[in-house]
């Protein structure tokens, strides 16, 4: 755990739909994203600590027929 005051965060994130199936049965679609986050420390002695952290999500639903 890094306990210092963060001097900025920025962050990046994409994702996208498909729809594997549409028919008298309902929907399928299926999700993805990702994402990056970077996290940034006022200097201080010893320099300056950042970290950053990378994440993909899937999701995948079922809708039924009206």
């Amino acid at each position: 755990m890094c306990a210092q005051n963060t001097s900025r965060v920025w962050q990046v994130s994409g994702g996208a739909w498909y729809s594997l199936y549409k028919g008298s049965y309902g929907m399928l679609p299926i999700g993805a994203q990702g994402s990056y986050t970077r996290r940034n420390i006022f200097k201080g002695i010893g320099g300056s600590p950042n970290t950053d952290e990378g994440m993909f999500f899937t999701s995948l639903r079922y809708y039924p027929p009206p």
